[in-house]
């Protein structure tokens, strides 16, 4: 082919790069291939063999060449029939997803088409098992009636109408629901926490010698050893009435306290320090306010709900949600750490490969300076696959291939997402990550060094996606709910 936009020379000026091009047609391949498994098929681009599939009908095998083994491996097959309709094809298991619809592929009678309702109808046969924002690998076969079919909507024939269309999308969503059923992915949450009723109470033995065989120390500490001190037999008194506190067995009690032996080690050349209990604690003036962001000094108090942090200055109480305010703390954290791209790398023992579509692999390498500008660096492992070797110092431990996948679909599900746009989804990415969850109890240093930072930030106010970090209640609005404000209808006799 030679001179193809020698008439549209403005068509040709606003054509994408090569790659970008290139895997565009490798997507209508693979469309085309998994419409029609029984025909092989050959992809070559400039020598290199993009894809390559047997026709032997194997559906199966054609995802494979497309998608990977590692990919396979986590379909599986669904089948489903109605009167004129019959649904069959292959769909990841949840844990397998991706961050657009785009995956979703739908094929009426041998023809690849684009229908919402039904790409819908895939989504709900999963029910909650997706997680928010990610959909499934999938391949529809759908053989119905022609005479249902209305193939004229659309030039390319993409688009079409099916006048059993909520039918079929019920089909297709019980296929999907029923192989899930059967593979028990979502076990009862709460099956681990529930204890089995005794049928009879427990009898449990108190004793001092009992507790410390079956409750061990955490720690070994060795406790300095302290003299016994024999203690005599005292018979228990009993009051029941005013006139039993003249009687000669609380008198007796009397005289043995008073000369019972302190039971506290005695230590040379030391006074016991006396602590005032009732001395009240300091209250922070106006001055211990954060210049910088005028956002007040928090003395922590306790927490709520292992959430919820309850704080207080001299004139109001704050609520904080600890998880959006580590998530603050954490997402200026690595918004600079991102931004300062180093050439400390940790070394992985394991490699970690990435498969992907031939259209994916181009367009991830026609972008793959944009992965290196954060240090992540990809390099071409076989036919359509990636291999990492290194990665970044913030990555959290254990999650470093879930968190370079989902960078790297940030780049296939927006083409033309700039450095600025990756660098803040990746900061606001890793903050969530890292931060603390709910339901999570922290202790008094713990709650109190979240505190001490969250004044820091630039911004302390508000978590990366615009929620709010605390919440504040004055002296007023506590006093109205306790109706301790004096109504002018009232008297002051009428307010205790």
């Amino acid at each position: 082919m030679a001179s193809l936009f020698y008439n549209t020379p403005a068509r040709l000026k606003y054509l994408s790069s090569p790659n970008t091009e290139l895997s565009k047609i490798s997507d209508i391949v693979n469309r085309l291939a998994l419409s029609h498994p029984e025909i092989a098929f050959s992809f070559i681009s400039n020598g290199r063999e993009l894809l390559r599939t047997s026709g032997r009908g194997d559906l199966r095998q054609v995802l494979g060449a497309i998608y990977g083994v590692k990919t396979v491996s986590k379909m599986a097959a669904i089948k489903g029939n109605d009167l004129d309709i019959k649904v069959s094809g292959y769909v990841s298991l949840p844990e397998l997803t991706r961050s657009s619809r785009n995956y979703i592929s739908l094929i009426l009678n041998g023809r690849f088409i684009r229908n919402f309702p039904l790409t819908k109808a895939v989504i709900a046969g999963y029910g909650s098992k997706l997680m928010i924002g990610r959909f499934p690998i999938a391949v529809i076969n759908i053989d119905a009636d022609p005479a249902l079919i209305d193939v004229n909507v659309h030039p390319t024939k993409q688009e079409v109408r099916i006048s059993d269309e909520p039918m079929i999308g019920k089909l297709i969503a019980n296929a999907i629901y029923d192989m899930l059923r059967d593979k028990q992915l979502i076990p009862d949450a709460t099956r681990d926490f529930k204890q089995p009723v005794q049928a009879a109470p427990r009898q449990f033995d108190v004793s001092t010698a009992t507790q410390a065989q079956t409750n061990p120390p955490l720690f070994a500490v060795d406790t300095p050893t302290t003299p016994s001190i024999s203690q005599p037999e005292v018979t228990p008194v009993v009051v029941k009435t005013r006139d039993d506190l003249a009687s000669s067995q609380v008198a007796q009690f009397d005289d043995f306290l008073k000369n019972e032996p302190s039971g506290l080690p005695a230590f040379e050349g030391t006074q016991p320090k006396t602590i005032d209990n009732h001395q009240p604690s300091a209250k922070p003036e106006q001055s211990e306010l954060v210049v910088e962001t005028g956002f007040p000094h928090l003395d922590y108090i306790g927490q709520i709900h292992g959430t919820y942090l309850v704080a207080e200055t001299a004139d109001n109480m704050y609520l904080v949600d600890q998880h959006a305010a580590q998530e603050r703390i954490n997402y200026e954290f690595y918004r600079k750490q991102i931004g300062e791209v180093s050439d400390d790398q940790q070394k992985l023992l394991v490699p970690i490969v990435l498969d992907y579509s031939t259209s994916d692999f181009l367009m991830i390498s026609d972008r793959l300076d944009l992965l290196d500008k954060l240090g992540i660096h990809l390099e071409p492992f076989g036919q359509n696959s990636f291999i990492v070797r290194e990665h970044p110092m913030w990555f959290k431990a254990g999650q470093e291939e879930d968190t370079i996948k989902e960078m790297i679909d940030w780049i296939l599900s927006d083409h033309k997402i700039s450095v600025a746009a990756f660098r803040e989804k990746t900061a606001i990415m890793m903050s969530c990550k890292r931060a603390i969850k709910a339901n999570h109890h922290l202790d008094e240093l713990q709650a109190k060094a979240l505190l001490k930072r969250l004044p820091e930030c630039e911004n302390p106010y508000n978590c990366p996606h615009g929620r709010p970090v605390l919440v504040k209640f004055t002296n007023e609005d506590i006093e109205k709910m306790f109706k301790r404000i004096q109504d002018p209808h009232h008297t002051d006799q009428e307010i205790i």
